[in-house]
């Protein structure tokens, strides 16, 4: 068998710095999302007909928390600067705070290989390690960018010459020793020299992956797609133990990666369930579920974690589908607090305030200590304005330079106030967001489903 690994070439798009971009086509991005009106949705233009007739939400919209009359004021650490953001979430803990950035101009994009279709969908954020930001596309291309210029340093073709399988998911990490570890929806864990992308070791899972692996304590913990968690020697990808959730009824596209903090794993699954387990060991500590107990039949029945488990202290922080909000204790999983709120993406934690984007696409702002809910911003659920268009999905948020920022698969860019929730701007993407936007080194990056890497510092 033979790997290939191509020489970098010209692939980046170099950015004024006034930030203008030539116009280009909004596409839709196919994928879960749940949600109803809102009073922005003249922001967006869909570039398919839909079917005629006024859009009627799906679910009710019981994620609607209330905002507490007189909540704590809102503070967060000053901004301070991330050199990496080295695997999901940033780090195993999935906790980052309030990162320094002195501007959002779009500075450069760089090809990263195919974008999102209807069987293949890019569902991994990149990541920024040793000065370079890697990706991984919709058909499991790995592509090193420099993080300054966007200009490309290597790729790696992860799918062997006699596989003609489609890859469905997968994602990247690193470790501090230079290595970049790849997954793919083919289900091969693969190991490559950061710096050059050759290859070091391969190993097949059995199984896909539709999960990007975290790595600690010299291993790598992933799930896959029959709801397993499953941990890896980093050094050779042999398989040290696993664990076996509840089954689920339904499989959404891109499972969490599991957070790791003090010797334990945390993981999220389809099934709702929420389980803590000893690194070493694979042995399980406690376990929870957030799944839905609504009795209904209907798309709000979804229960699964799609968004990753934040830990900071003794507390981790969960959000599923199903639609409750829950804070847990980390050694014993006992339950400090829950709200009634559904969402799909990761919570960020900065200071003593969480910043969540539920189903019903709020974002709200709810403290961690005890879940009281200091403001919610309604984006838009549609594309078009009186429940029109597509349902709108938002990605994020995350905090970059003391604003919340959000994108979304109408190809829109917006940033929040995290004091008040207030929209503070708008812009254009090239295309419909594909996975949520990171920040390190003072640049935002976000990946959009034309398969564009976007730069904005």
């Amino acid at each position: 068998m033979t790997f290939r690994i191509r020489p970098a070439r010209a692939s980046v798009q170099n950015k004024m710095p006034s930030g203008k971009r030539s116009a280009m086509a909004l596409l839709a991005l196919s994928t879960v999302s749940l949600g109803g009106c809102s009073m922005l949705d003249s922001w967006f233009a869909a570039d398919k007909p839909p079917l005629p007739g006024r859009r009627e939400t799906v679910l009710p919209l019981s994620d609607v928390l209330p905002v507490a009359s007189s909540p704590p004021a809102i503070a967060f650490p000053s901004d301070a600067p991330l050199q990496n953001w080295s695997q999901p979430g940033a780090n195993p803990a999935h906790h980052v705070d309030n990162v320094a950035i002195k501007g959002m101009t779009e500075v450069w994009t760089a090809q990263v290989g195919s974008g999102s279709g209807y069987r293949q969908k890019i569902t991994s954020t990149p990541i920024v390690k040793y000065n370079l930001v890697y990706t991984i596309d919709s058909n499991a291309l790995v592509r090193a960018f420099d993080v300054k210029t966007g200009a490309m340093a290597w790729e790696f073709v992860t799918q062997q010459e006699d596989d003609r399988s489609t890859n469905i998911g997968g994602g990247l990490t690193s470790d501090d020793t230079g290595t970049l570890y790849a997954v793919t929806g083919r289900g091969d864990l693969i190991a490559l020299d950061a710096a050059k992308g050759r290859q070091k070791w391969r190993v097949k899972i059995g199984v896909p992956s539709r999960s990007s692996p975290t790595y600690a304590e010299g291993k790598l913990f992933l799930t896959t797609l029959e709801q397993q968690i499953v941990a890896f020697d980093a050094s050779n990808g042999k398989k040290l133990w696993s664990h076996q959730a509840s089954e689920a009824d339904t499989s959404l596209l891109g499972d969490p990666a599991p957070a790791y903090a003090d010797g334990l794993v945390i993981g999220g699954f389809g099934s709702g369930d929420v389980i803590g387990l000893r690194a070493a060991t694979g042995s399980v500590v406690w376990t929870d579920s957030i799944a839905s107990a609504s009795g209904r039949t209907s798309l709000s029945d979804l229960s699964a974690v799609t968004g990753l488990p934040v830990i900071d202290g003794n507390q981790v922080y969960v959000i599923g589908l199903g639609g409750q909000f829950v804070s847990l204790d980390l050694r014993t999983g006992r339950r400090l607090w829950e709200r009634p709120a559904g969402g799909g993406q990761t919570p960020w934690l900065a200071g003593d305030w969480l910043f969540a984007t539920l189903t019903s696409q709020q974002v709200i702002a709810i403290s961690r200590n005890d879940g009281v809910v200091a403001w919610e911003t309604q984006l838009p659920r549609w594309s078009k304005a009186n429940n029109r268009g597509e349902r709108a999905q938002w990605f994020g948020p995350i905090m970059a330079g003391y604003r919340l920022v959000l994108v979304s698969n109408y190809g829109k860019m917006i940033t929040l106030n995290p004091v008040s929730g207030k929209i503070s701007s708008v812009r254009d993407l090239s295309d419909a967001a594909a996975v949520p936007p990171i920040v390190a080194q003072g640049t935002v990056f976000v990946i959009t489903a034309d398969g564009l890497l976007h730069a904005y510092r």
